[in-house]
């Protein structure tokens, strides 16, 4: 579980990473723009939203994610 403002270890590489709460708001922000200018108005619900959040947790499982 990450921790906003705090550091945690990641399992993986045992690195420390800081998060601040404004850089998860932001990104958070883009990330809801992102699922607007995708979707017709209809669409925009948060039923919609949640289906596509979840689906989207799966498909990040189910890959390798290396940001850079």
């Amino acid at each position: 579980m990450v921790k906003i403002l705090e550091d945690f270890k990641d399992a993986y590489t045992s690195k420390e990473t800081v998060l601040k709460k404004s850089d998860i708001s932001k990104i958070c922000n883009k990330v809801v723009d992102a699922v607007k200018n995708e979707l017709p108005e209809e669409a925009q619900t948060i039923e919609v939203f949640n289906y596509i959040l979840e689906e989207s947790k799966k498909m990040l499982h189910s890959k390798t994610v290396k940001l850079e």
